[in-house]
């Protein structure tokens, strides 16, 4: 990777050959900068405290993007963890996504399929981190994964409510959206501390959407 974060080979500058990106930094994440255990640069937005939910990363996000002053709807491009925060998003805020793109997402739907002691063992291998981690980085970003399966099963059947159909299986016209810096506050979720939400600088482009 380049000092900046941004390699050669990263998936948003070739992106932003045709559409305006933009990425936010959630709080305790971070960027691997080299192979050593300790070559990783850590999260640029406010501390929280953790463990944190797909709620809390949901209600960041609505707030940063009602926090830019740009319209909707968006297309959310997002992998792993945050594949499910976006799916949760999208569930909750179903006129604000015209289309979520979901790279390998934790799917705690997968619930469903599973014996308890499956998911017992499901839950150990996502976390928490270990304590070399937690010694490395102590604000490590890690989740509450019961309450986690519990905010989706609750977005899913609100989303059910709304037009009896599952979003995630909707079809769309992608549409693309990029904020621009701003402060950002949990004031929908449980945590009502206001807290910063870094961004990467934007890149120009004639179209714009949201990653």
């Amino acid at each position: 990777m380049e000092e900046d974060g941004w390699g050669k080979g990263a998936v948003l500058p070739a992106i932003a050959e045709t559409n305006r990106v933009c990425a936010y930094d959630r709080p305790g994440t971070f960027v691997v900068t080299g192979d050593g255990e300790e070559d990783f640069a850590t999260s640029r937005s406010d501390l929280v405290d953790q463990p944190t939910t797909l709620q809390d990363g949901a209600a960041d996000l609505h707030a940063l993007l009602r926090a830019s002053g740009e319209r909707g709807p968006y297309v959310v491009v997002a992998h792993s963890m945050g594949g499910s925060i976006a799916k949760l998003y999208a569930s909750e805020h179903p006129r604000e996504v015209s289309g979520p793109v979901l790279i390998d997402y934790t799917p705690y739907d997968a619930r469903n399929s599973l014996t308890r002691k499956q998911w017992g063992y499901w839950k150990i291998l996502l976390g928490p981190p270990s304590k070399e981690a937690l010694d490395l980085y102590p604000d490590i970003e890690w989740f509450d994964h019961q309450r986690n399966l519990e905010e989706v099963t609750i977005g899913v059947r609100s989303t059910w409510r709304h037009n009896g159909r599952d979003p995630e299986f909707e079809p769309f016209t992608p549409r693309v959206y990029t904020p621009s810096s701003c402060t950002a506050g949990r004031e929908d979720s449980g945590r009502s501390k206001p807290h910063r939400i870094a961004q990467p600088p934007s890149f120009p482009a004639r179209r714009r959407a949201l990653l």
